[in-house]
């Protein structure tokens, strides 16, 4: 058989689906455009998944935490040590790492705000113990709570020993008949004028 019968025969396969169906048949290669509505839905679920990332880098230190717990028999440790910092954000990365191979996040975007997302975890992460400390006590252990809470106050970051206020402290109250004086300027006189 030559080419050119078998080219016929082909294309009178192709008439007889077109025929049948009422529609042409689909060149091969060509598929049909994807709907509108499930490129909407996938434009719109990017933004989500990269705070899902995000969130995922959260989450990642808060397992690696409760994993180093109970390796160190509850103990705290000093947390204000560098090689305190390391570690946390050696086990944040570890379980950020494992949390993306599950939820198949590959792309650079995505690993690069889980990583934001550890580092931001690991500076905050003591906040929870005073925002929820019942939750965390169940989670953790009450002594636990209490050393995560003498580390550094609440609405703070920690960074290599160092607290960071994240909100204005609130003004310390005066008593009732009291006004409220401002300090009076300080004057300070230059060597120079003598």
């Amino acid at each position: 058989m030559s080419q050119q019968d078998q080219f016929q025969q082909r294309l009178d396969r192709i008439r007889q689906q077109e025929q049948h169906s009422g529609a042409p048949a689909p060149l091969p290669g060509r598929g049909t455009p994807p709907a509108a509505g499930r490129e909407i839905a996938t434009n719109a679920l990017y933004p989500l998944s990269l705070a899902g990332a995000f969130l995922l880098g959260l989450l990642a230190v808060g397992l690696g935490r409760y994993i180093r717990f109970h390796l160190a028999d509850g103990a705290a440790g000093d947390q204000t040590s560098d090689m305190d910092l390391l570690i946390t954000v050696g086990f944040g990365m570890a379980a950020s790492f494992v949390l993306a191979q599950m939820f198949r996040l590959s792309s650079k975007e995505h690993v690069g705000l889980q990583g934001i997302g550890v580092m931001v975890a690991v500076c905050t992460f003591h906040n929870l113990f005073h925002w929820a400390p019942g939750p965390m006590a169940a989670v953790f252990s009450p002594g636990y709570v209490a050393e995560m809470q003498d580390l550094a106050p609440a609405n703070t970051a920690v960074f290599r020993g160092m607290v960071f206020n994240l909100v204005e402290p609130p003004a310390p109250e005066t008593a009732a008949g009291e006004e409220a004086q401002p300090a009076a300027p300080r004057l300070l006189k230059l060597d120079s004028e003598k």
